[in-house]
This record gives structure tokens, sequence and C-alpha cells, in this order.
């Protein structure tokens, strides 16, 4: 059974989204692009309502931080947003074909210590890669400009839209600026510190800033990586030391319930989160013990669904249940 998602509106959500194979094929260098990418994320934000704290992009991924007010608003977001980007990457450099890859999302605990935690290691993303000493020196779109110099952040949209409907009629379309605008993504502040003066909040975002650069023994002050292994310490049970042997496979670690600075509320949560899972998989039982007692053609009208769609699982013809990967005797 696949793991069930449990979205908490209430909650930050951390997305990271890479590129199909690892390929580096995002250029910092390339202005056209990186204004593309910055018009659809301000696209895909007034369109859906999405707040951004922040984002960065890479060679071969992005991270983003936002705030969304349902799940499925969510989901749509993430499709028009990832598609926008590949459309833009298609229109500039005349290519075709899949582009994006592995995604991740990770809902974040609203409180300071782990937002601040957050914003640094997305801040913080070529300082760890060793391409940059400082946040402040990245080449890449990202909301950098706007947390320590209030820098307005800008991107071109293309309306592809309007010019094949524009192609289709007797006088053809017209240039390619005339379908071009400008828009701004808005950077929008943690709940924990919109009260504070613009001056205070750009004053700690710098400050997270300062700590992530690095010094002239080009050790850095700060690791990027370092929340994420504890927080997976925090969530993970201890076990004991097994000896390595060389024909076991690598095991991926145990990706975390909860990102969170404080151990007990990543506990809390995943007590919460087993909770649910327990819930559904009881309501699951019953609803298939129900559905295999139906005589002749089974129907899912009169039925109540569990709280989660039942994927996975189909009524064979003669009334039993089989999983769709599987081969039916």
């Amino acid at each position: 059974m696949p793991p069930i998602r449990l979205y908490d509106p209430e909650l930050l959500h951390e997305v990271t989204q890479r590129v199909n194979c690892g390929s580096m094929i995002f250029d910092p260098n390339n202005k056209a692009l990186q204004d593309a990418f910055i018009g659809v994320l301000a696209l895909a934000q007034r369109r859906y309502g999405v707040k951004v704290l922040a984002f960065h992009f890479m060679s071969n991924h992005y991270h983003g931080l936002f705030q969304i007010p349902s799940a499925g608003k969510f989901t749509r977001f993430l499709a028009y947003f990832h598609a926008g980007l590949a459309n833009a990457y298609h229109r500039l450099h005349d290519t075709q074909g899949k582009l994006w890859g592995y995604m991740k999302w990770m809902p974040v605990a609203p409180d300071e210590a782990s937002v601040a935690k957050r914003l640094a290691y997305i801040m913080g993303q070529a300082v760890a890669a060793g391409q940059v000493a400082h946040p402040r020196q990245s080449r890449w779109a990202s909301s950098v400009g706007w947390m320590l110099d209030r820098r307005p952040i800008a991107g071109q949209t293309f309306d592809a839209t309007q010019r094949c409907r524009d192609r289709r009629r007797r006088n053809g379309p017209g240039l390619d600026e005339t379908y071009a605008r400008r828009l701004e993504v808005e950077i929008t502040a943690p709940d924990c510190w919109r009260h504070l003066p613009p001056a205070e909040l750009h004053a700690r975002y710098r400050a997270l800033a300062d700590e992530l650069a690095i010094d002239a023994t080009g050790q850095s002050l700060r690791l990027c990586h370092a929340f994420n292994s504890k927080a997976n310490s925090q969530l993970t049970p201890a076990r004991p030391v097994q000896p390595k042997l060389p024909d076991r496979p690598r095991r991926r670690a145990q990706r975390p319930l909860l990102l969170a600075a404080d151990p007990e509320a990543a506990r809390g949560y995943a007590l919460h989160y087993l909770q649910i899972v327990a819930s559904y998989r009881a309501a699951k039982r019953a609803w298939l013990r129900r559905l295999r007692t139906l005589p002749g053609t089974v129907r899912y009208a009169g039925l109540e669904l569990p709280p989660h769609t039942l994927l996975g699982t189909l009524p064979h013809r003669d009334g039993r249940i089989r999983a769709p990967h599987r081969t039916s005797a």
C-alpha cells in the first residue's frame, strides 16, 4: 500500500522538483530563462492565490516554500506551475519531451525556529553547492534579492494561447513581444515575522544569510543539510548498529513526516498521522468487507467510501477484489 499523505492547510509546504534524470540543463547565465521561470511563478501565484515565502532555482532542480489554502489548489497549482516551466524551457530552447522527474513535498511547522531553518536551507543552496561564498552572490532566479535588499522580483510571461488563436486567423500572429508581459512575484513573510517592521524583517533575513556565508578558510559557518539529518534522527527510532555487508543494498533514509525544530512537535504530528492511517485502514477494511458480500454486479454508487480514494483496488467481475497490478487466478 502506498503511504497516505496528510495535507494540513495550516502548515507550510516545501516543494522540491528535480529535472528528469538529474540533468543540469538550467544555465544561470541565461537571463531569458530566469525571467521566464519567475514569470511563470508569478502567474501561477495569481491564478491560485498561493503565498510564496521563498524559492530558489538551481541547475537541475528548484526549492520552494509555499502556503496553499487547500489540497485541491495545491495539486492544481503544482500542475500549472510545472507545465508552465516546461513550456517556457521548450519555447526558449526549441526542444520537446519530458522535463521534470522526481518531486517531493514536505510539511513544515509554522513556528519561528522551523521556518527560519527552512528559509536558511533554501537561501543557501548556491553556498552549499560551492558556487558562491554568500547567498547574495547567487546568479540563479531566487527570492534572495527581495529578502536581503528589498529588490522586486519580476519576470516575463508569454501568452502562448492567444498567439495560437491569432495564428489560426487569416492575418496570422503578431510579434512575440506583443504576447509578453512582466509580472512580479509577491514574497510573503512568515506568520511569525509578519508583525515586524520592514527594516527588522529584512535584518533577520540578512542574519540568516550571514550565517550561511563562507569565511576566509573556506568553512561554512552553517551547514544547510544539518537540519535534515537532525529531523530524520528525531522521527526515526533508534536502531542497533549493524555491520556493513558488501552485498547488502543501500536503503534510502526515511523521510520525516514533519520538518520541525521541536522534537515534541514532530512526535505529536507523527502520532496524529498514525491515528489517521489507522482510521483510514479500518474504514477501508469495512468498505471492502461490505463490498464482498454484495451479490451480482458490484456498484460503487450506493456505498459509503472511506476518507481517501481507494486507489489500487478494483472489483472483479465475479465480485472479488483484486489489485490491478496482480494477475487474477
